[in-house]
């Protein structure tokens, strides 16, 4: 399955201007199916959320990995 990009909400950049007090965090992962395979690179996945610390919401989210779309859309629902 080839790497993929999605985001929801809005990105960094916007969140600063507008938020007094966010927080970004950043996660790197192997996609599990990749596990399968010795010819996949570990940790292509990535992950990066910014966060309204006021509130504790998440108010941005991007994704690159395997089936970006599909794993969205139940990120996207929650926020």
């Amino acid at each position: 399955t080839p790497l993929e990009y999605s985001c929801c909400g809005i990105d960094e950049e916007v969140a600063s201007g507008i938020m007094p007090n966010i927080e970004v965090f950043h996660a790197e992962f192997s996609p599990y199916e990749w596990h399968l395979s010795d010819h996949r690179p570990t940790g292509a996945g990535f992950t990066k959320a910014i966060v309204d610390m006021d509130t504790g919401k998440i108010v941005g989210l991007h994704y690159l990995g395997p089936n970006a779309g599909e794993v969205m859309q139940g990120f996207g629902t929650a926020m």
